[in-house]
């Protein structure tokens, strides 16, 4: 099989290009470390089977942080057939050097100009015959998510002939005449400070908004799932199943799987905007910004990146730490990554709030979020100052242009996010929902026992021999001590068990509710983000990890308590 490896600076449009050629869907984004291993797919070009390799951005061949000697290591190493180059239009005179040192491994190399029709528009051109001769190498232009013009790079690759090149050093570049400005503001601390809590504000209501048209949706399936499965199939099926199976399936597994799926359309959306503004540049550019902010922290600009991402997964934040060089500072961004919430969360939020603030969750879902921000770098600062001491590194790294994003790739993302909620409430949240009605529809000597034997169940038994962990903050009920437990599996398993066992939240004070929402946005990780932390520092850190955040979540919910009854 021939092997193909796509190479380039970070922030080219590497990984665009690979999901393009591959129809893969990996991770896209404008920041210094978003590729962090390489990414494989098998395709076929012509009679040929061809395997794809998506590498780490790199500047040369010679030094190079940890992330570039990924690269590094894989081109000087293994064995491969072809290289594609991939560069922006605009920086291709600061390529020369990294073409010429990619033509000294003696393999077939093809340089894919991205974006050239938005350096053409500026006034830039470059001629790429003279190009050609330049390198002696064979050149494509054209956008890395264009079908059209990834085909013209695979009509190259299938080429096998020898191209002669005369290598006459002409020159073939001219650089774009005018300059957008307008980008240049995104870099002011000033402005890039407002606009990102501006456009935080709107994606929360957005999101969560009494009236905003993602709630109106979720409504709407919520109402929809309700009466088609727990009305019309639950009465058709009763005659048909045995009552123990009639639960399982109704009452157990429906209800379960519909109290979290109903908050689909809000995950999506939320990790939509999130992925506007990371493929649009914003975040690299205010990452640029923060970096000096966030070094009175221990942080480094850097460290955003993995901070952002843990809006989305916290396993997937610990991954994105192997672009942090410092140990210190990549230990403090993974102690503190618990503290950002992940979208798993939102619906524990979202079904708590739905009572106690009069359907205007977003009010208090957008003050987790802003404390999504600011616990992180309060607690990275008291552990630079007592724990883990140290100097953060220089923060370099490739500002990427602000661009409206190109469709595809945000729908391709968008995908990515709806399959993997949906996989989740498939497998995690269905065998969860199903175990937890099983022990609650459950008596020690294994009889079954209808709704109004709860009290009876072995998960009763079990839920109030832990319940006093919560009674600091009010709560006697032992459906939330059920539901904590379940959420260490998953956090949205809070929202299915609560709702499964008929969790009534209105019985709560406004303290105690509130000092719940604390708990779950900070208790340990779920088990996923813990085997991805035992990956990445081994099973002594996960495990200090997990009953660090354990001990931190029952004390900021304690304290929450306490403030709230002063």
């Amino acid at each position: 099989m021939l092997k193909c490896v796509i190479v380039g600076h970070p922030n080219a449009g590497k990984t665009t290009l690979f999901n393009t050629l591959t129809g893969k869907n990996a991770t896209v984004g404008n920041w210094h470390g978003v590729t962090l291993k390489e990414e494989t797919a098998k395709i076929k070009i012509g009679e040929s089977n061809v395997e794809v390799i998506d590498l780490p951005g790199f500047y040369s061949l010679s030094c190079a942080d940890e992330e570039e000697k990924i690269t590094q290591n894989y081109l000087y190493s293994k064995k491969y057939d072809t290289i594609i180059f991939v560069v922006e239009a605009k920086k291709v005179k600061r390529a020369e050097k990294l073409i010429l040192e990619l033509k000294k491994l003696n393999k077939k190399t093809v340089v894919f100009v991205n974006a050239y029709s938005d350096f053409e528009k500026n006034g830039g051109k470059i001629d790429f015959n003279k190009m050609k001769n330049y390198f002696g190498v064979e050149v494509v232009f054209g956008n890395a998510f264009d079908k059209f013009h990834v085909g013209k790079l695979l009509q190259v690759l299938q080429n096998d002939k020898t191209t002669v090149f005369t290598n006459r050093k002409e020159e073939y570049f001219l650089p774009q005449q005018r300059k957008n400005k307008f980008q240049d503001i995104f870099l002011n601390k000033y402005f890039a400070f407002p606009v990102f809590i501006i456009s935080m504000v709107f994606i929360f209501w957005l999101c969560f908004g009494k009236f905003s048209p993602i709630s109106i949706i979720s409504d709407a399936i919520s109402r929809l799932f309700d009466y088609l499965l727990l009305n019309l199939l639950k009465k058709s099926f009763n005659m048909l199943l045995s009552p123990f199976l009639t639960g399982l399936i109704f009452d157990g597994i429906c209800v379960g799987v519909i109290s979290v799926l109903e908050f689909l359309p809000q995950i999506c959306a939320l990790s939509t905007c999130m992925n506007f503004l990371n493929q649009s540049g914003f975040f690299s550019r205010f990452s640029a910004v923060a970096d000096d902010f966030l070094s009175k922290f221990g942080l480094s600009g850097r460290s955003l990146y993995s901070l952002i991402c843990g809006f989305g997964c916290t396993a997937v934040a610990v991954s994105s730490l192997s672009g942090i060089e410092n140990k210190k500072t990549k230990k403090r961004v993974a102690l503190s990554l618990p503290l950002v919430s992940c979208s798993a969360k939102t619906p524990v939020y979202t079904f708590l709030c739905k009572e106690l603030f009069n359907g205007y969750s977003f009010l208090i879902i957008s003050v987790i979020y802003f404390a999504s921000i600011l616990f992180p770098l309060l607690h990275s600062y008291i552990l630079n100052k007592c724990v883990l001491k140290g100097k953060v590194e220089n923060y370099v790294s490739e500002i990427a242009d602000m661009r409206i994003p190109a469709f595809k790739p945000l729908l391709k993302s968008l995908q990515k996010t709806a399959i993997g909620f949906i996989i989740k409430i498939g497998t995690v949240i269905l065998l969860s929902s199903a175990f937890v009605w099983i022990l609650k529809s459950v008596s020690f000597d294994f009889k079954f026992l209808n709704e109004s034997q709860t009290e009876k169940s072995i998960l009763c038994a079990v839920g109030k021999a832990l319940s006093f962990v919560f009674k600091p903050i009010g709560i006697s009920d032992w459906k939330y001590t059920v539901g904590a437990v379940v959420g260490l599996f998953a956090k949205e398993g809070v929202v299915s068990s609560l709702a499964l066992l008929g969790a009534d939240t209105k019985l709560l004070s406004f303290s105690s509710k509130l000092a719940f929402i604390v708990f779950c946005y900070a208790y340990t990780p779920c088990v996923t983000a813990l085997a991805v932390y035992r990956r990445e520092f081994g099973l002594k850190f996960s495990l200090i990890c997990a009953v660090y955040w354990l001990i931190g979540g029952f004390l900021l919910s304690y304290l929450t308590y306490f403030i709230l009854n002063l």
